[in-house]
């Protein structure tokens, strides 16, 4: 497990060099991305929920938000979609704060025996291929389809914050028929949480 995230590492590290500006002729110009959620709601309670496939709950500790994003890979190359990054900024009371989430797809799901995690990637996108809903989000096989947007949790937030603005980056990159990575995926989005 920890030779394939340092694997993985070494792979994300390899294609800084390998990131365009996303210009007209770049892979990640013909990414659609978009926030499902525009405005997402701050909830101010702790959620106890269990994934499918888990064998133990999971704590989403207050004050926390959800939100759903789409991926349309419009190019001619396959997209491993590693993680997304948010950076937030605080606003109303809690001004001048900040903090990031990072999301984990390892932690999405467990397998069949509960006995760990499974993804090293949120999707593989193939060209042409759209990612909004998952309906086992245990099975990459399934990813093509999408993500299931109630799975993407930023929690233990500042309580002082009534008001967030969320920029989201997304983390990844293209592959050549021999999956040899060939650019960085550049996709960011922006929204707020109230």
């Amino acid at each position: 497990m920890m030779k394939t995230k340092l694997t993985m590492l070494l792979a994300i590290l390899s294609l800084t060099g390998l990131a365009q500006c996303g210009g007209k002729s770049s892979s990640s110009s013909k990414v659609s991305y978009k926030i499902i959620t525009p405005a997402p709601i701050i909830v101010n309670a702790d959620l106890t929920y269990t994934q499918t496939g888990a064998t133990s709950a999971t704590t989403i500790s207050a004050n926390w938000f959800m939100f759903g994003h789409d991926m349309i890979n419009g190019s001619t190359n396959k997209l491993y979609w590693v993680t997304s990054v948010l950076k937030l900024s605080g606003s109303g009371s809690g001004t001048g704060r900040t903090a990031t989430v990072k999301f984990d797809p390892g932690t999405f799901c467990t397998t069949s025996s509960g006995s760990g995690p499974t993804r090293a990637y949120i999707a593989t996108l193939t060209p042409g291929g759209e990612y909004t809903h998952v309906t086992d989000p245990c099975d990459p096989a399934t990813a093509t389809g999408g993500i299931n947007y109630d799975r993407f949790y930023a929690g233990g937030l500042d309580t002082s914050v009534s008001s967030w603005s969320v920029e989201v980056s997304n983390v990844g990159w293209f592959v050549d028929s021999n999956e040899v990575p060939i650019e960085a995926l550049v996709s960011s989005s922006a929204f707020q949480a109230h």
